[in-house]
């Protein structure tokens, strides 16, 4: 029993060595001739067309983004001040924001972007 349990272990080690030198190295790809059609010339411009379209359009995006966070931070700071502070009803800011005062008597208001702008009366 012994030899047959020492014959399928020596198998198994056996195989798996020669499964392992099988590999052959990488081969470089072909070379190839250069294209003199100007087919190629012109595919080369249009990909580069197509990534300034798209280029743009990240832009758009990437604008788009900005202010959904900067009305999520108006909004979120907003709210934060009107549950932590006491908002003054005869005070305006400059374009009709609300003025709030907070627990140290300072007076501010929140602007466009969510920052809170102190006063200084």
């Amino acid at each position: 029993m012994k030899k047959i349990i020492a014959f399928l272990f020596s198998a198994l080690i056996f195989s798996f060595s020669g499964s392992l030198l099988a590999q052959n190295a990488p081969t470089p790809p072909p070379k190839t001739k250069p294209d003199t059609s100007g087919v190629g010339h012109d595919v080369k411009k249009a990909t580069k067309a197509t990534g300034k379209a798209v280029g743009q359009g990240g832009k758009a995006v990437g604008k788009g983004a900005s202010k959904a966070a900067k009305k999520t931070a108006e909004v979120g700071a907003k709210g934060a001040a009107k549950v932590t502070d006491k908002s003054l009803k005869n005070r305006k800011g400059p374009n009709g924001e609300t003025v709030y005062v907070n627990k140290y008597d300072q007076k501010y208001y929140v602007d466009k972007n969510g920052r809170r702008i102190y006063l200084d009366d």
